[in-house]
């Protein structure tokens, strides 16, 4: 498992997340 691509995908939810206004982590 890479944390790399991992980490990318996390914030990349986080941008959609935040996008709508919430944010979890």
């Amino acid at each position: 498992m890479k944390l790399g691509p991992l980490k990318n995908v996390r914030k990349q939810v986080a941008q959609e997340l935040s996008s709508k206004g919430k944010i979890d982590f």
